[in-house]
This record gives structure tokens, sequence and C-alpha cells, in this order.
């Protein structure tokens, strides 16, 4: 029950609390083009004790799905408050769902984007706890300023869909078409695995000690947001132009880590 709590407050990115004290009139909501996936939120809203209702908007262009419930909402409002200071994964998925992109091209990414600087750096914040490499930028437009966070490259995406990764039917789909990353089935992906694999299903050899059982901490850093930044590609225009997009420091800190568990892992097997 928390961890679909956690996921149902990352959606709202998403969607909003509607809270009327005077009417007693608590609602959660959030919008997606897909029924499917707003079917499969609506069976874990009814896990938890409650009831979804999906309608058709726009002439059936996307779907908003509504929950009634003073207890749900308020819920959802403190766990909105406290995740976006210390995200869990299931927040962060719930996040993912809500506002990131499968993009297949040069470079393949995962693209977050929120016009809230909190919830980007939540985001932000949840990939630096899973040891995921990312880069944040700021997408300037006539409508307003979007921060992004952009984790690129195959490899990395899949460190991303093993740790955090996505519920969304069409998103993990496209996972699939793109790289041959396969997704766990819906009903038990929010079951913690033995070697920590949350949102793919892919067959690959773990190493205990380095992404396995043994969670390395790392320092996280805010997330840098370059302001200069008008381009829409991942490493902002001069990258788009042919320059080397700049990484945050984090991503140094992560080489470090890794280097270190491995040194670690090789000094015990030879030890033993």
């Amino acid at each position: 029950m928390k961890e679909i709590l956690e996921y149902l407050a990352g959606l709202k990115a998403d969607g909003y609390l509607l809270v009327n004290k005077k009417r007693r009139d608590y609602q959660y909501r959030i919008y997606d083009k897909s029924k499917e996936f707003l079917q499969l939120v609506a069976g874990l809203v009814e896990r938890i004790g409650y009831e979804a209702h999906i309608y058709a908007r726009g002439g059936g262009r996307w779907y908003e799905l509504v929950v009634y419930g003073k207890d749900l909402v308020l819920s959802i409002g403190g766990l909105w408050r406290r995740l976006l200071e210390d995200p869990t994964n299931a927040f962060a998925r719930g996040l993912a769902d809500a506002e990131a992109s499968v993009i297949k091209g040069n470079p393949n990414r995962i693209k977050f984007t929120n016009r809230d600087a909190a919830v980007a750096q939540a985001f932000a914040r949840a990939l630096a706890k899973n040891v995921v490499p990312y880069r944040t930028y700021v997408e300037r437009r006539a409508s307003g300023v979007d921060y992004v966070v952009v984790v690129t490259g195959v490899d990395n995406i899949t460190v991303f869909a093993e740790r955090i990764g996505f519920l969304h039917p069409a998103k993990r789909k496209r996972l699939f078409d793109f790289w041959g990353l396969r997704a766990l089935p819906f009903s038990i992906i929010f079951l913690e695995p033995r070697w920590g694999c949350l949102g793919a299903g892919h067959d690959r050899k773990v190493t205990p000690g380095i992404t396995g059982s043994s969670r390395v901490r790392v320092p996280i850093d805010p997330a840098v947001w370059y302001p200069d930044v008008v381009s829409s590609h991942p490493g902002g225009a001069a990258a788009a132009k042919g320059g080397v997009a700049r990484p945050l420091k984090g991503n140094v800190r992560w080489v470090q880590t890794v280097a270190r568990q491995v040194g670690l892992y090789l000094s015990g097997a030879l030890a033993a």
C-alpha cells in the first residue's frame, strides 16, 4: 500500500489535488492519452480501498482519472511534499510515467520535462540515489521555461529501467521495441526482487556487491540547470552544433563509486 501511494503521488506531476473544505470535496485527478494506462492505475487505486472513475475528454483524445476521498487526497498531498525532498523509487516511477518520454535517436534517451524546478530536481535526485548518470538543462519556450532531466545511452537507460522503470504500457513497450528491455508483469512490478530489478525483466548477469544486494550510497549534489541552453538537444545548443554536452559533477562521483565497488569485489574474490 505504501508503494502504491508513493506512486500515485508521483503521478500527480501531471495532475492535481482538489481540496474544498467548505464543500467537503476532496479529489485526486490525473490525465493521460492512454485509457489502458489509467485503467491500470484504477486497479492500483482499488487495491488500496478506493474507487477510480475514468472520463473521456477532448472528444476522446485524452482521458482523466478521478478519485474521491479526503484521507487519500490528504495522504498524497503530504507524500508529495515529503518525497520531493527525499524521493523513493515508486515516487520516481510515478514521475516518469507522468512526465518522461522514451526517445530513440542520436542520442537514445529518457527525457523528463516539468515546468517546476523542484519536481525536476526530485527526479534528478532519485536518479542519483540509484546511481543513474544524467544531465540537466533548460528549454525556453514562448509559453515559459521547462526544466529537463535526461538519461542518455542504452547502457544508462538499462540501469534506469532496472532501478526505476515505467508502469505505463506504452513506455514499457518502447523500451522493448527500441532496445529489447522487457518489462515485468504489471501485477508484480511493485515487488522488490532480490537483486533490485525494478522496471525491467530482461536477462542480465548481475554481480552481487556491485549492482546487487549492497546499496551504494553516493553524495547527491543539487541538479545544475543551464539557463543559456535553448536547444532541445540533451547537451544544449553547443552539443547540437557538435560540442560536448556538459555532465554534472555527480557523474564523476558515479564513476569513482563504481570503480571503488569493483575494486572491493575483486579484492574479496582474490582473498577467497
